[in-house]
């Protein structure tokens, strides 16, 4: 009896077995086979092992390699620049700017970042704002280096190879906050160099890029072992999605190779004596907040760097009676609109002529570095051993859709603003 009920038991789990490797190979079928009944399933975030995290979701490689194997419209980089991955713009072996004949006698202005410096088709971009002033050009002239897609990585690479094809030339260093995130990873449109942390500081991999698109990809599939399982793991139905521990890794892990990425930007233009300034974008539908900006404006007030920031140009804009999203970001893609381009020409030009004005900013910096972090720990404390004092903080966070760890900072830097002020008065 006892042997009889073990053969079944063996039986069962055996046909369990096969009937779950059988229903992943039929499953594979219905997501790689040409069906259009099946493209509902094809969604990358369905069965890559990317971390969820609000408002920006951190994807992985699997999530990148399954975008192109599923997108019909993929982005075909079949003559790979050995370094940068993709260029546009410049020449692939000089990486001269296609525009810079155009400079003649005039001091070059190079910017350098991605889509948002870049800009879209929708928008009237900054050379075009530039060059056609009056004051900006009579000794300036804007060579846009921006490239879609590009991560702080790419963008510090770019940089590094081409400041010095210029003479005396002033860098515009932009970053989206989110390009801090794609310096995690190896491929994204297509593959890409990335920097890894070592005990002797950042080391360069994935270069030489060497292979078209269309072989990368075929050769270097995702590492998902099953997307049956993926795809219920990943589904509202797993109640336990949710990784905080990974998630509050992964940020570390990110503000800690952009550090080291900046540090080495910044190190490269103040000894070669170039003078720049750093173009900060935030997306609209993020919270101002959001760890991105706070990270990147506490890295540039403590390491004394210029920068313009949209968000602030965005408030002060008395342009319009009402704030419309819309008024500074296109509706469907978040890219900055004209109007946004023109407030940040308009500020990239009185940094560049007006001396005075770059150490207005530089006292910002200063006046920001005032707020300690021993000072702001002491708030933190206090708010964390409070209970009715941490419930407010815990509503404004929910309210404000940022996470609790966020709020608890914001509300520590606050209060040791407002007491810096009752000194100042006294």
């Amino acid at each position: 009896m006892k042997k009889s009920c073990l053969g079944n038991i063996v039986l069962l789990l055996f046909s369990i077995i096969i009937t779950l490797i059988v229903a992943e190979y039929i499953f594979r079928w219905m997501l790689f086979g040409n069906a259009k009944a099946f493209n509902f399933l094809r969604e990358p975030s369905y069965y890559s092992n990317y971390i969820r995290h609000v408002p920006e979701d951190f994807y992985d490689d699997d999530y990148w390699k399954l975008n192109y194997i599923f997108k019909k419209k993929r982005y075909k980089n079949e003559d790979p620049h050995p370094l940068l991955g993709w260029i546009i713009n410049f020449n692939k072996k000089t990486l001269v700017h296609n525009d810079s004949n155009k400079v003649g006698n005039k001091r070059p202005v190079l910017l350098y970042g991605n889509s948002f410096a870049m800009c879209v088709y929708q928008s009237k971009c900054f050379q075009d704002i530039l060059n056609e002033d009056n004051d900006f050009a009579k000794e300036y002239y804007l060579l846009n280096y921006g490239v879609g897609a590009y991560g702080v990585d790419q963008i510090y690479l770019l940089m590094n190879e081409t400041v010095d094809k210029y003479n005396k030339p002033f860098v515009v260093f932009s970053l989206l906050t989110t390009d801090m995130d794609r310096c995690m990873l190896s491929v994204r449109d297509a593959q890409k160099p990335y920097f890894v942390e070592t005990d002797s500081g950042l080391q360069l991999q994935g270069v030489p890029i060497n292979q078209p698109s269309s072989e990368y990809f075929r050769k270097n599939r995702p590492k998902i072992r099953s997307y049956l399982y993926n795809k219920f793991r990943n589904s509202v139905l797993n109640p336990f999605k949710k990784d905080e521990i990974r998630e509050k890794d992964y940020i570390e892990k990110i503000k800690s190779i952009n550090k080291l990425i900046l540090d080495k930007a910044f190190e490269r233009l103040r000894k070669s004596e170039i003078d720049f300034v750093v173009l900060l974008f935030h997306p609209l539908h993020h919270d101002k907040s959001e760890w991105r900006s706070l990270f990147l404006i506490d890295y540039f007030d403590a390491n004394n760097v210029p920068y313009i920031y949209d968000l602030e140009l965005v408030e002060k804009d008395t342009t319009f009676s009402t704030y419309e999203p819309d008024h500074y970001a296109i509706h469907g893609n978040g890219h900055p609109t004209t109007h946004l381009n023109a407030l940040i020409s308009n500020e990239i030009k009185r940094y560049i002529l007006d001396v005075d004005y770059r150490k207005v900013l530089l006292a910002r910096n200063k006046e920001r570095k005032k707020i300690t972090t021993s000072q702001v720990e002491y708030y933190k404390c206090l708010i964390m051993n409070s209970p009715e004092w941490l419930e407010k903080v815990k509503s404004k966070a929910l309210e404000k859709g940022i996470s609790l760890d966020s709020m608890i900072l914001l509300d520590a830097e606050y209060m040791v603003s407002i007491k810096q002020e009752e000194e100042e008065t006294r």
